[in-house]
């Protein structure tokens, strides 16, 4: 350590404390009872990093703080699977950031007026979950490509027919863009 460091009389052990049985209790409740039987996790994120900023800032004001300091600009998630996409959706309105977009699929034989109805279907449920009207400025973007026909298992289409849909709060719906 240096002669600076040594001077120093405090220290943070990491500690937490809790009431035993409440914290058993919430753990016991965390559980990956979803579509893709996993925990909370996001696929990809962007970020613009402000640490240099905020560096600067707290030497300025003589703040002894580290600097840890970015934005977080979008979240993306990417589901295989064409029945289960709608747990990524969920899960990306409870992220804070400008952006989210879902990249998923649907089978190339139920696109058009099945997508739509699709579409309708998840946002109307997205208006049940209370934070999305904490984030009625964030965007969310669903781009949905063809899969293997669900009748054949065969991926008998031509292109991959990608489209993308944004999600319009005013008249809760996804409109194709």
């Amino acid at each position: 350590a240096t002669d600076e460091e040594k001077k120093i009389n405090e220290s943070n052990a990491g500690c937490y404390w809790f009431n035993g049985g409440d914290l058993l209790y919430a753990l016991s409740k965390i559980t990956n009872n979803n579509a893709q039987n996993e925990y909370f996790r996001i696929d990809c994120v962007g970020w613009i990093s402000r640490y240099e900023n905020m560096k600067s800032d707290a030497k300025a004001k003589n703040i002894k703080l580290n600097a840890h300091l970015w934005d977080l600009k979008i979240a993306i998630e990417h589901e295989n699977s064409k029945r289960d996409w709608t747990d990524e959706v969920i899960k990306l309105i409870h992220i804070k950031c400008p952006l989210k977009v879902v990249i998923c699929y649907n089978y190339c034989n139920e696109r058009e007026a099945e997508e739509y109805k699709k579409l309708q279907f998840v946002a109307d449920w997205m208006k049940e979950i209370e934070a999305i009207n904490k984030g009625i400025d964030e965007e969310y973007l669903i781009i949905i490509g063809n899969g293997c026909n669900s009748r054949t298992g065969k991926s008998d289409y031509i292109d991959f027919g990608y489209k993308g849909y944004i999600y319009d709060h005013q008249n809760n719906k996804f409109t194709l863009i």
